[in-house]
């Protein structure tokens, strides 16, 4: 199973790359709504795969990768 964790602010951007994406074969899909909440799910799930906004509230997408590069999560990230 290849993990992907989808991190966007706006709810139907969230949901509708969720949605695009969801019918690929054994590929597993979370969502966060800010840099915080990615991070946090991205260090309990440890993702393969993240792609994230840049601009979002509470911590913004770059924030959110230098955090998760000090906890040396290994997973490619698309911004």
């Amino acid at each position: 199973m290849f993990r992907l964790l989808i991190v966007e602010d706006e709810e139907n951007s969230r949901k509708g790359l969720k949605a695009t994406l969801a019918p690929i074969p054994n590929l597993e899909i979370d969502t966060a709504c800010d840099g915080r909440e990615g991070c946090l799910k991205a260090i309990r799930w440890n993702p393969d795969i993240i792609i994230s906004d840049i601009h979002m509230p509470v911590w913004d997408g770059l924030v959110m990768t230098e955090k998760l590069c000090k906890k040396d999560l290994q997973a490619p990230y698309i911004c």
